[in-house]
């Protein structure tokens, strides 16, 4: 394993203090299952593989599992101690890290990777959506993957020059948020909230929960874009 040097931003700082909420959320959803059942159709066994905003490794450490030389650029220090223990629940002896942020990151020192992933990550960055995006472009990788919520149309994908798309699949996922108990949810309000909230809103989350397989279930679903680009030469 080795790190480069880290440089915390706002985001960053949000990411380290909502790490705990994604665990949660990411334990008790399937949101990446046909993400990663499309990433295997096309990775190949030592493909050079980068993930931007690699998060716990939920997309690039199966990856990973099968022979690719993976590299994942995670800024937040929580969200890398929840990659770090799937590393080591997976047993994964060798993981390339970058800890920069990929608005700091000079495109030349990752030119030429055979793919490289970007799952609702670019609208995150300290610049621009289109200004993020036309940075990975420009990294020359065979194949570029990248998943966005349509909802918001400045993260809409275009055309790029010296790429063809070559699959654009639209679909709705499952983002519902589990509880484990009552006071769980009304902490994870307080987190977004940044304040105690009262117990006329602490009702109305009860109201809007649904009691299922022991959780209580905050039900939501967005739509999603998945976009394979591959490289014309």
């Amino acid at each position: 394993m080795y790190f480069k040097c880290e440089y915390l931003s706002n985001s960053v700082s949000f990411w380290n203090s909502y790490a705990k909420w994604y665990k949660l959320w990411i334990e008790h959803n399937h949101f990446h299952k046909q993400i990663l059942e499309l990433l295997f159709k096309i990775i190949e066994p030592n493909f050079r593989v980068l993930d931007i905003g690699g998060g716990n490794g939920v997309l690039s450490l199966p990856l990973s599992s099968v022979g690719c030389d993976v590299t994942i650029i995670e800024p937040s220090l929580n969200m890398r101690n929840l990659l770090f223990q799937e590393i080591f629940k997976r047993e994964i002896d060798f993981i390339n890290f970058d800890t920069r942020r990929w608005e700091d990151i000079p495109t030349f020192e990752y030119r030429g990777y055979d793919i490289v992933i970007a799952c609702n990550s670019l609208h995150l960055m300290d610049i621009p959506f289109e200004l993020a995006l036309t940075k990975v472009f420009s990294l020359e990788a065979r194949y570029v993957f990248i998943v966005s919520e349509l909802k918001n149309q400045n993260n809409r994908i275009k055309i790029q020059k010296d790429y063809e798309l070559k699959l654009f699949r639209v679909f709705t996922a499952d983002t519902s948020f589990a509880y484990h108990s009552l006071k769980e949810a009304y902490e994870h309000m307080e987190f977004y909230e940044k304040r105690p909230i009262s117990c006329f809103e602490k009702l109305k989350i009860y109201k809007n929960l649904i009691y299922e397989n022991g959780h209580y279930w905050h039900k939501s679903s967005d739509v999603f874009g998945i976009y394979i680009f591959h490289r014309k030469f």
